[in-house]
Parts: C-alpha cells; sequence; structure tokens
C-alpha cells in the first residue's frame, strides 16, 4: 500500500487538486506528460509482481515501436532484482495474475463478470429473466473474437433487446477496445492502432456517459442478430445490420429510442443515473 498511495496522491493533484480545465496549452501538455510518468510507475509496480525473467518480455509488448521515446527511455524498470512471492502455474503470468487478483479480491471486487468472463452452464446472475438469460446466451460468444466485426463498432453502443411484453426489457452495452502497439505519444494515435488486435467488452447494463450508436432488436431475433454481427467482414456488411437494426440520428425512432433508454437508466439506477450525452452520436 505504501508503495501506491504516492501514485494516487499524485494522480489527485495532477488531476483534481491543481488542474486548470481553463488552462492554456502548456498547462494541458504537461499534465499529459506528468500522467505518462505515473502510468509508467505504476506498470513497474505491477510487474514487480510477475517472473523477473518475463517483466522486460512483457513490458516490451506495451511499447512496441516507442523504444525511441524520451518517456520510455528515462522511466526504466526498477524491480529486475526482485523476486515475487506467487508461484505461477501457466506460461502467461500476466492473465494469471490478473485471474488470482480477482479470486482473492472478490468481496471488494464488485459483482462477477458473467459476460466477459464465465464459461459453462452457470453464468447468468440470480434471479435473471428469460430475455436476459436468451440475450447472454447470445451475446457471449461474441467477446471471444479478436478484429473481425469488432473493427467496424463504434466505440460505445447501446443495445436493447426488447421483450414480448411479459418481462422488462434488457439493456446492454458493447465496449470498442482499440488495439494499439504503443500509447507512449500524444498524436497520431491512428498510427499505433492495431485493429486485428481490437477485442468487444460486453456489459449487461449502461456504462459510459457517450454513446456512440444504438441498436434496437426484438429477443426473437437475437441471435439472428448476434450470428449477423459476429459474421460481418467489411463496412458494407456493417452497414446492412444498422439498416436492420440500428436506429440513425436521421431515424424518425431516434428520439422516441434515446427517452426510453433516459428513462431506463434513470429507473435502473436513481442515484447515478444521468442524461445520455449525444453530442458524439454517430449516423453510421
Amino acid at each position: 500500500m505504501c508503495a501506491r498511495a504516492p501514485i494516487f496522491e499524485r494522480l489527485y493533484y495532477a488531476l483534481v487538486a491543481d488542474f486548470d480545465v481553463f488552462g492554456n496549452v502548456t498547462h494541458q501538455i504537461s499534465t499529459r506528460l506528468y500522467m505518462d510518468f505515473l502510468r509508467m510507475q505504476s506498470e513497474t509496480l505491477y510487474l514487480g509482481f510477475l517472473p523477473p525473467e518475463r517483466r522486460t518480455q512483457i513490458r516490451a509488448s506495451w511499447y512496441v515501436g516507442a523504444t525511441d521515446d524520451l518517456t520510455f527511455k528515462v522511466d526504466h524498470i526498477r524491480t529486475l532484482g526482485h523476486g515475487t512471492q506467487i508461484a505461477f502455474q501457466t506460461s502467461d503470468p500476466h492473465a494469471e495474475f490478473i485471474d488470482l487478483v480477482l479470486k482473492y479480491n472478490a468481496a471488494v471486487a464488485g459483482p462477477p463478470d458473467r459476460l466477459n468472463r464465465c464459461e459453462g452452464d452457470a453464468c447468468d446472475r440470480p434471479g435473471a429473466s428469460s430475455v436476459e438469460r436468451r440475450a447472454n446466451a447470445a451475446l457471449r460468444p461474441l467477446v471471444r473474437n479478436r478484429g473481425g466485426f469488432i473493427i467496424e463498432l463504434p466505440e460505445v453502443a447501446l443495445l436493447r433487446v426488447r421483450s414480448d411484453g411479459s418481462e422488462p426489457d434488457a439493456v446492454y452495452t458493447l465496449v470498442h477496445n482499440r488495439g494499439h502497439t504503443n500509447v507512449a505519444a500524444m498524436f497520431l494515435e491512428g498510427s499505433r492502432l492495431e485493429p486485428a488486435t481490437d477485442t468487444l467488452t460486453l456489459v449487461d447494463r449502461y456504462t459510459g456517459s457517450y454513446p456512440n450508436f444504438a441498436f434496437d432488436v426484438p429477443v426473437a431475433q437475437i441471435e439472428a442478430f448476434a450470428d449477423a454481427l459476429a459474421a460481418v467482414e467489411n463496412s458494407v456488411d456493417f452497414t446492412g445490420l444498422v439498416d436492420r437494426r440500428g436506429v440513425r440520428r436521421s431515424s424518425a425512432r431516434f428520439w422516441q429510442t434515446f427517452d426510453w433508454f433516459n428513462e431506463d437508466l434513470d429507473r435502473r439506477d436513481p442515484v447515478e443515473a444521468g442524461i445520455l450525452d449525444l453530442n458524439r452520436y454517430k449516423n453510421l
């Protein structure tokens, strides 16, 4: 805890106490560069839990093409001389350590991830409706993919799964995680993207304040929707799916759809709910 506390304290002062939203460009850039160093110091702390002989290799995989970057040269790994008390059992200590953290901190880790980190037949939460169970079964396989259809998805998309009226509708958020060779520079992000490594996170609730798009699918068609999404190979395929199941900004159903989303969000989480910001909504 002592090693982590100074980093959290500096995060607070950099981004809260001393951050000027209306500051000049120098202030904004200085804050961003300072965050780079905090990130790298945090990475060093994290690597200290992994096998010493793997730390350099794992860190290098986060900075492909960035070995000439100033911050990369300055902030070297400082844990190579320290061992670890964790007896790793697999050839992927990075993934194994994350699983161990989730396992041993289950009491404070929040509800289990039943969509992205669950295998088998017992992945639905207790009390899930038949709509949720059917939608979960159809959508869960999508998260096992990399690249492919995920490349065409916007960063945050809402999915309303309509029931037949006997149960509440289900809501999911599809989050597009973009793969990068590195995140060590402020500009020219496009040159560092690796679309083939993009992944999908599926959330069975609302997440994100700026949805980029929305889909509206009857539960009777959820399997067909998931299959069609998984089969998308290019922008033409994706446009066809949007034509059938998407809600474009130009759609006559646009405001009706988002009135429903806002009301549903307020119903599900009246304490934390707010109005979804549509400034970044795409017409696709």
